[in-house]
């Protein structure tokens, strides 16, 4: 048995700003525990797995999308190969036909751009404006807001962005947060005379999320569920 880890809706929460626990955070936007795996070693994390426990967690990239061996060891199965080995040899061709496979389609994320508007009088505010860069150009779908209040704003397809905030929010420090899903969170205190900003997001080497694992039979399991068939 094999597992590969995929995980659909990556978190966009802040892991720093969640509550320490023994093995990760807590995250109270979803109440539950977050479980560090950047760390443990491919034995480790299959001891997981075989105990079939839900896990939401943090991930290293290369540990996602990428087959790890199941501990488990059932010599039943080394016997149902030498058995249907032999077989095979007086079973015509067709036999292969009834094995199904199992296609995982992979889906793009959908970005909706909706900048938001915020309520106070456009008189009384100051508009701060700004784009959002990476290595390869502009990054659209970014999410912008501020610290301990309700402006949010989106970055557009073109990476660009505008926010307009109260005048008198400024006679406190304001921190304006950047925030996208496989890039590290950006944090930038702002005041009232700055007119543009320009942000440059670095790729996160980490993926937070609920995971779904998909089990993967070796040959031994699916030779086996071919006899068992006929």
């Amino acid at each position: 048995m094999k597992y590969e880890i995929k995980i659909p809706n990556p978190c966009s929460e802040n892991w720093n700003q969640m509550t320490p626990t023994e093995k990760g955070v807590f995250c109270f936007n979803c109440q539950k525990e977050v479980l560090d795996f950047t760390k443990v070693s491919n034995y480790e994390l299959s001891m997981r797995l075989d105990n079939n426990q839900n896990i939401c967690g943090k991930f290293r990239v290369d540990q996602i999308n990428t087959e790890i061996n199941s501990l488990k060891k059932n010599q039943v199965h080394r016997v149902g190969l030498l058995l249907g080995l032999t077989s095979l040899l007086t079973i015509t061709t067709p036999v292969f036909g009834q094995s199904n496979s199992v296609q995982i389609e992979k889906t793009s994320p959908v970005i909706k751009i909706d900048n938001q508007k915020n309520n106070h009088n456009p008189k009384d505010s100051i508009q701060i404006n700004g784009v959002v860069l990476v290595t390869s150009g502009a990054l659209p779908g970014v999410n912008i807001f501020i610290k301990g209040h309700s402006y949010k704003t989106q970055t557009d397809f073109d990476g660009n962005f505008s926010i307009s905030i109260s005048q008198k929010d400024f006679k406190k420090k304001l921190t304006l947060i950047f925030s996208f899903i496989g890039f590290e969170s950006k944090e930038v205190e702002i005041s009232n005379d700055i007119k543009f900003i320009e942000i440059n997001m670095t790729e996160d080497k980490c993926v937070m999320g609920e995971v779904v694992i998909i089990k993967k039979q070796n040959i031994f399991r699916r030779i086996g569920n071919l006899f068992r068939k006929n």
